[in-house]
Order: structure tokens, then C-alpha cells, then sequence
């Protein structure tokens, strides 16, 4: 899905393999490096709403390359979990890297607490 805000693109959110029986996907988002600060937040903040709370599923799980920290922090924010690591799992080049496997629960996210700061970075957008 493409990601608009103020009238223009900023990335995409997908959701891939939806598992109906167990109720649970993998899921990805992409901002464009142009977009505003903050943007990715806000992305994560809609996704998860409409991964839990549109699609009812009962967890999202996403992987992240090992030497990518930043976003595995920023996943860690959003009370996502690392539920194992792949070793070895991908060839970058000529060396392989590890690819963590992160994991939230609907039952354990608590993306509503961070609502009140993104709605003062962008006001309007945010229902909850």
C-alpha cells in the first residue's frame, strides 16, 4: 500500500502471507528518504492499527538485517520482540549477515500510548 501524508507519497507498508488461519503476517514498511522526520513512526503507529485492528490479526512479524540496528531499535520502541536470529541468513555481497526476526503481539503492543507525541507532530492524521 502506498503511504501519503499531506497529499504526497512518503513510502509503502506491506503485509505479505497473511496467515487467516493462524492470524498472523509478515509485514514491512519503506519511507522515502526524502519524506518528513518522523514520518516512519507515524507509518508504523498506522500499520500496526491496520494489521490488528483492520485485518484482526493476532501477531506481525518482520525481519531486519543484523547491521541494521537503528531499525531494530526502532521496532524494539514499538514493544516488538526479537524472537530469534538467523545466522549466517544473507548474502550481502561477499559476506553474509545475520537476519533478526522480530515479532509483536496484539495483545502486547501498546502503539495507543505514543499517539498523544505523533499527534503533535502531525496533527490530524492520527484517530486514536
Amino acid at each position: 500500500m502506498m503511504y501519503e501524508y499531506a497529499g504526497e507519497p512518503t513510502g509503502i507498508v506491506g503485509f505479505s502471507g497473511i496467515d487467516q488461519a493462524n492470524r498472523n503476517t509478515s509485514w514491512a514498511f519503506y519511507s522515502s528518504p526524502d519524506s518528513p522526520k518522523g514520518i516512519g513512526r507515524l507509518m508504523e503507529f498506522v500499520a500496526l492499527d491496520y494489521g490488528f485492528d483492520v485485518l484482526g490479526l493476532h501477531k506481525l512479524f518482520c525481519e531486519v538485517l543484523a547491521f541494521n540496528t537503528p531499525v531494530i531499535k526502532f521496532h524494539e520502541k514499538f514493544d516488538f520482540k526479537v524472537e530469534g536470529i538467523f545466522r549466517d541468513h544473507y548474502l550481502r555481497g561477499n559476506e553474509f549477515t545475520d537476519v533478526y526476526r522480530l515479532a509483536l503481539l496484539s495483545r502486547e503492543e501498546t502503539r495507543k500510548k505514543m499517539a498523544p507525541k505523533l499527534k503533535r507532530i502531525f496533527s490530524g492524521c492520527i484517530s486514536k
